[in-house]
């Protein structure tokens, strides 16, 4: 009886991480599902990436801004779950955060934060997981950096 509970746990355990591997992969396609949809708002705009810190470190974000710098959407990938609490993305005008949004995040999930105004005006971006909504950052960093964007050519010559 022991051996057939024995195997049991062994097929479920095999089981659970079939799913797993499953789920994660279908988070990152969906990652890059949401990135070849944003293709189009990309072609002469700028894209800005910024790596999670030491407490989120699988975290990123992509932050696409339109041509006319007057939208830009924001994927995040990586974060922790928020359980009770709520993210929030500071845009930093010399120091001085600005709430930009709020979101929140379910496992593996792919976050979308469309944005409008100038994202390129701002000297840094940066990701907090607060309590409650809140006017200042006051909960820990998660992902942050400067505002160091990479201008994506409209028709990108593939022979340079």
């Amino acid at each position: 009886m022991l051996t057939g509970l024995a195997a049991a746990a062994v097929v479920a355990a095999v089981a659970v991480l079939g799913y797993t591997a499953l789920d994660a992969r279908s988070d990152a396609d969906d990652a890059r599902s949401q990135l070849s949809r944003l293709g189009e708002d990309v072609a002469g705009g700028t894209v800005l990436t910024m790596e999670g810190n030491e407490i989120a470190p699988s975290a990123s974000i992509t932050v696409v801004v339109s041509p006319d710098r007057e939208r830009a959407t924001v994927l995040t990938e990586g974060l922790p779950p928020s359980s009770d609490q709520i993210y929030h993305l500071w845009l930093f005008h010399d120091e001085i955060p600005t709430r930009a949004g709020t979101f929140e995040v379910e496992r593996g999930q792919v976050s979308r934060l469309d944005l409008e105004g100038d994202v390129l005006g701002a000297s840094a971006i940066a990701i907090t997981l607060e309590a409650e909504e809140t006017e200042a950052p006051n909960g820990p960093v998660l992902v942050e950096g400067t505002v160091d964007a990479t201008t994506v050519p409209a028709d990108p010559d593939p022979s340079a």
